[in-house]
């Protein structure tokens, strides 16, 4: 079969050399000193698929922006998804520098961004969506993530006045076959529609899920690609006859785990709800949420022993854990992170976050995803730093104080000197960076490096704007992209390596 001009810029990225090194093993050495010497090997490219170039007449535009975390050599191109595009013109040729991507808005195309070079692991990308009216009135902002065989979404809904769309796209010049399962607060949804969805090369397809299971409070959606790789999205989108009350993207989940964080949940006054799902069918679970705020972490009450059943999608209402009422006798919800346990059973979380205009209807939304902590230098490549819009970012360091840096990143062709800040986060607290100690800038992209001698720290980034008739917001949890390399295990030659050590003898 002939590979796909974009299949060196596959999903994980492609390792130099080859995906795995072979040695010679020793059949006298202990199995455990073989199964955890690791190799590190460099990225040599990387690809990441933005959804949709959504634009209606002046009042949505989208913007792309990318970049990588540090400095060196990289190539990236950006195009549109269409037959025989390629891989488009270059936006960016070194590290440590982030751009805007100037491809014109459309909202039944998606975009592909790709990286070359021995940076091109650190490939950032994110797409950021703001509408003043109508459905789409809003911040709406995603990670534009590599095409996979396995993605999770957490909390859809086709309830009248809420608008879900599953947007599928395929990047490679080969066909995709798809496969999406759909789990409810009863279960799984019988929804053959779904059950075998065939991508074209290059192809974009959208599907409303509200025509397919209607009535659905919350969602549990499971991408599966049978062949070939694909790049999912989710968009939700509330209303109420023509008043908008909010639109956002899901984050998208790979893993779930009996530990999951979910690093950090904005302020507000509206509902603030945990989604959670286990993917272990008929089982029973039992899942304890604390919350770490900026003055203290604790299970509050009611929290401490929520039972989940397994396959069934389920809502935990954490407005009243995180409200506050101040002298005016003014309810808000402050900012948290979440550390959830679960026992039992492995599982996917990620929250909800409304925000209500003051006087009026309208409303805003916003998801956050449980993420990992960073790692390494960590891009932010979307903030506007400018009058009126007010981004921040959330720290948590729940198991210890953490120390970090925050410095500002030059768009392409800038010059100047980036402006640095220290950050220290108590332990078991969260800490509220706002961008005013920043300088103003339409595109204000950051790098985070955490200290690796403290102790792990987790972030969300979010961008808040006070509009006319009420607010517009998003957020999104930050994830370290492996700007290094990759770390892969060494293949023993040994065949007994596989067997226990007690069979492991001569």
């Amino acid at each position: 079969m002939t590979r796909p001009p974009l299949a060196f810029l596959s999903v994980v990225a492609l390792l130099a050399g080859g995906v795995s090194a072979a040695r010679t093993a020793d059949p006298a050495a202990p199995a455990a000193t073989r199964s955890t010497v690791r190799d590190t090997r460099p990225v040599e490219g990387a690809l990441a698929v933005c959804p949709e170039l959504l634009k209606s007449g002046d009042d949505v535009v989208t913007r792309l922006t990318a970049g990588v975390a540090t400095p060196g050599e990289v190539t990236v191109r950006a195009t549109k998804l269409a037959p025989g595009s390629g891989l488009g013109s270059v936006v960016l040729r070194h590290g440590a520098r982030v751009g805007a991507l100037g491809l014109k808005s459309d909202s039944a195309v998606a975009a592909v961004v790709t990286a070359a070079g021995p940076q091109s692991g650190g490939l950032e990308v994110e797409q950021v969506s703001r509408g003043d009216s109508g459905q789409h009135r809003g911040w709406a902002g995603t990670r534009c993530e590599p095409p996979n065989a396995d993605s999770w979404f957490l909390g859809g809904s086709t309830t009248q006045g809420t608008d879900t769309q599953l947007v599928l796209v395929n990047p490679y010049d080969d066909p995709a076959l798809v496969r999406v399962e759909l789990h409810g607060t009863k279960g799984a949804i019988d929804v053959p529609e779904l059950d075998g969805i065939v991508l074209p090369p290059r192809g974009r397809i959208t599907r409303e899920l509200g025509t397919i299971a209607p009535d659905e409070r919350f969602l549990a959606i499971h991408v599966l690609a049978r062949e070939g790789r694909v790049a999912p999205a989710v968009r939700v989108s509330r209303r109420k006859g023509t008043t908008p009350l909010g639109v956002d993207w899901l984050p998208r989940l790979t893993q779930p785990g009996t530990q999951v964080d979910v690093p950090g949940i904005p302020e507000g006054n509206g509902f603030r709800h945990l989604y959670l799902f286990s993917p272990e069918p008929d089982i029973e679970l039992h899942v304890s949420i604390e919350t770490i705020k900026t003055y203290e972490k604790i299970v509050p009450t009611g929290l401490d022993d929520v039972t989940v059943k397994g396959g069934v999608a389920v809502a935990v209402d954490l407005t009243k854990a995180l409200r506050v009422v101040d002298d005016k006798n003014v309810a808000t919800q402050k900012a948290t992170a979440l550390r959830i346990r679960s026992e039992g059973a492995p599982v996917f979380a990620a929250v909800y976050a409304e925000n209500r205009a003051t006087y009026g209807p309208i409303q805003e939304i916003a998801y956050v995803g449980a993420a990992g902590p960073l790692t390494g230098p960590t891009l932010v490549t979307e903030a506007s730093n400018v009058r009126g819009v007010n981004p921040t970012l959330l720290f948590s360091a729940p198991d210890g104080i953490a120390r970090l840096r925050v410095e500002t990143l030059l768009r392409e062709g800038q010059v100047g000197t980036p402006i640095r800040r220290t950050v220290t986060v108590p332990a078991g607290r969260l800490f509220v960076f706002p961008y005013s100690l920043l300088p103003k800038n339409a595109v204000q992209a950051v790098v985070i490096t955490p200290d690796p001698d403290t102790a792990p720290v987790w972030a969300t980034r979010v961008i808040y704007e006070q509009g006319p008739r009420g607010p517009l917001f998003t957020t999104q949890a930050l994830v370290t992209q492996p700007t290094a390399g990759l770390d892969v295990p060494f293949v023993s030659a040994d065949p007994g390596a596989a067997l226990p050590p007690r069979l492991n003898r001569d």
